[in-house]
C-alpha cells in the first residue's frame, strides 16, 4: 500500500518554478553596438561554463527584439559567429540564389 510522504502547499509549487524571463539587456546591447558601429555581424567568445545553445538562443531573441534576422555562421570552437539583416533581405556573405529558369 502507498504511504503519504508530503502534502504540497501552493508555496511549495511556486518555489520550484523557473524565473519568468531572462534579462536580455546584455545581448540587446551587443546587437545595438554592432548596428551603431555599422557592422553586419560579429564573433563572440563563450566564457567557461556557458552553453553554446543557450547563448545562441539569447542572441537570437535579442536580434528579434530589434526586428532583425540573425543568421549563424561557422565559427571556431568556443566562439559564435553571426550576421544580421533586415527581415526579407538576404543575409550578408551568403550564397546568391540562382535565377529561376523559365
Amino acid at each position: 500500500m502507498v504511504k503519504l510522504k508530503k502534502i504540497l502547499k501552493l508555496a511549495d509549487l511556486a518555489s520550484t518554478r523557473a524565473p519568468a524571463a531572462t534579462d536580455l539587456a546584455p545581448y540587446v546591447e551587443i546587437i545595438d553596438t554592432i548596428k551603431s558601429e555599422g557592422g553586419v555581424g560579429a564573433e563572440v567568445v563563450l566564457e567557461p561554463g556557458e552553453s553554446q545553445r543557450t547563448e545562441k538562443r539569447r542572441l537570437s531573441l535579442a536580434a528579434r527584439a530589434r526586428k532583425l534576422k540573425l543568421t549563424w555562421r561557422t565559427a571556431p570552437q568556443g566562439t559564435l559567429r553571426f550576421v544580421l539583416s533586415e527581415p526579407g533581405e538576404a543575409a550578408p556573405g551568403g550564397r546568391r540564389r540562382r535565377a529561376a529558369q523559365g
